[in-house]
């Protein structure tokens, strides 16, 4: 019975590993506000390419706040780090794909994908209004590209 019991404990040890080193790899920045309407999803998510959270503090261009703040907050996106796949999608299920074929050489993927983001979701219905919100506080806000 003994023998029984240690065995347990070891392999409890090592599903906890793996448990901990999958969270860190699907590592999820929430969205700070969620909307109520007519979706099932009260957010976006978008999957990103970037690997690090701390990437998402730059500051977005003609503003005093992140890049990361700024969907979080305004555009009610969820960020997935590290995809292999970039692409937004949208609260009723429709995706995008952030194609690189138009980023400049010398941006970083975390504006990059930042701007193409805010450009998608200022050409929806809803996120339209969103995009006014953002605007209105940060008049500066450079989101061309």
């Amino acid at each position: 019975m003994i023998i029984f019991l240690s065995n347990c404990t070891g392999n409890s040890n090592a599903v906890v590993k793996n448990m901990a080193a999958e969270e860190e790899t699907l590592k999820i920045l929430k969205a700070l506000r969620s909307k109520d309407g007519i979706f099932s999803n009260s957010s976006r998510n978008m999957k990103s390419s970037v690997e690090h959270s701390v990437d998402f503090d730059q500051n977005f261009p003609g503003t005093n706040v992140s890049c990361g703040y700024i969907l979080r907050y305004f555009f009610y996106t969820n960020i997935h780090l590290n995809s292999d796949s970039p692409m937004l999608i949208s609260m009723d299920g429709t995706e995008f794909d952030i194609d690189y074929k138009n980023q400049i050489s010398g941006n970083s993927n975390v504006l990059y994908e930042t701007k193409v983001v805010i450009n998608l979701i200022k050409g929806m219905y809803y996120g339209n209004s969103e995009f006014k919100e953002f605007i209105e506080q940060y008049p500066e806000a450079q989101i061309n590209f």
